[in-house]
């Protein structure tokens, strides 16, 4: 069983006292440390705070590392789809150099890892797998094809070219559905939250550019009528999560989730939604898993019902679910609270 060390306040100060007794001296020595996050969509009002991701760099710092922040293009339109856009976007929200206290990467060069898992070859990036070590910053929140928008969402779809998140999104999760099956119930086109199913001339078809490959249709079809080519997204994100930790093996890593200013949807969307629960705090742990699963375990405690299995129309668990097979953690933890006094 992992441990998932919870600082229950919004204080900076606290998750930099408890990082200091976190990170150990693996971290240390001049060795280049990949913080992987998102650096949010311009308009978007609630994404990870710079003082937040400022504060962790400091603390990297002080233990002798050469921390630098890490993200990727975006695959849908807008400025984030190229690495200058990103970077401007990323400046009009706070992440600079002079405000962070380190470089800040956006980065389109990417290696080829094999895989024999169903997504197959991934790309990532270069300076990625270059790294010395790995701190995964995530923001949790929503995510309406996720359902969970936390550390494996951060990795797997974070740390892949453009043509791997395409690939994610278009091709290996494509729905196919089995007219025989299918009574034309319409229950996936009511549950479809990008719109994409139809009833066309008596059958059940499929909008290909507005489908992001979620599964939603597949898990509430009650004939059991349709199922994803390959895989699911929550299944895919978690596989490429998997092969990028593969490459830290030999490395160290550390996970931190932020569970403040939670909305309903993604850092990447302008219009991120309401807010789905008071601020919680922060987790520290050494398994992506774990420290996921603990996270939404926190909100729905706070909110007292499954939030994330009913307000989304996918099971939030599948991504955790596939995530420990794949050896990322488990889905039991061992919750130590951290005690702070507020600053």
């Amino acid at each position: 069983m992992q441990t998932v060390t919870f600082v229950p306040t919004e204080s900076i100060k606290a998750l930099a006292e408890e990082l200091e007794a976190s990170i150990g001296t693996d971290f240390g020595g001049d060795k280049q440390i990949a913080v992987k996050l998102h650096m949010g969509e311009y308009g978007n009002l609630h994404y990870l705070r710079p003082p937040i991701v400022g504060r962790v760099v400091e603390v990297l710092k002080e233990k002798g590392a050469r921390p630098f922040l890490l993200d990727t293009p975006v695959l849908y339109g807008g400025p984030r789809g190229t690495v200058s856009g990103y970077l401007d976007v990323a400046r009009k929200n706070g992440f600079t150099p002079e405000t962070i206290g380190c470089p800040v990467l956006i980065s389109d060069r990417y290696v080829t890892v094999q895989s024999p898992l169903r997504i197959g070859s991934i790309e990532v990036p270069r300076e990625l797998l270059e790294a010395d070590g790995l701190v995964v910053l995530t923001h949790f929140k929503g995510h309406i094809d996720a359902a969970l928008g936390g550390c494996i969402k951060n990795l797997g779809m974070g740390c892949v070219s453009i043509e791997t998140k395409r690939r994610m999104h278009k091709v290996l999760p494509k729905p196919v559905v089995d007219h025989e099956k299918c009574t034309q119930c319409l229950t996936c086109v009511e549950d479809c939250p990008v719109k994409a199913l139809a009833l066309v001339d008596e059958a059940i078809t499929l909008d290909q550019d507005r489908c992001w490959g979620c599964g939603a249709c597949g898990e509430v079809c009650p004939e059991g009528a349709i199922a994803a080519a390959v895989a699911n997204l929550r299944e895919l994100l978690a596989e490429a999560a998997s092969i990028v930790l593969a490459q830290f093996t030999a490395k160290p890593t550390l996970f931190i989730n932020v569970l403040l200013d939670m909305t309903e949807f993604c850092d990447c969307d302008p219009r991120p939604g309401r807010r789905i629960a008071d601020d919680i705090g922060y987790l520290i742990a050494s398994s992506s898993v774990a420290i996921d699963k603990a996270s939404m375990d926190l909100v729905n405690q706070q909110l007292g019902r499954d939030f994330f299995g009913e307000r989304y129309a996918v099971n939030p668990m599948v991504q955790l679910e596939v995530g420990k097979s794949l050896g990322l953690g488990d889905l039991e933890y061992q919750l130590v609270k951290v005690e702070r006094k507020k600053s």
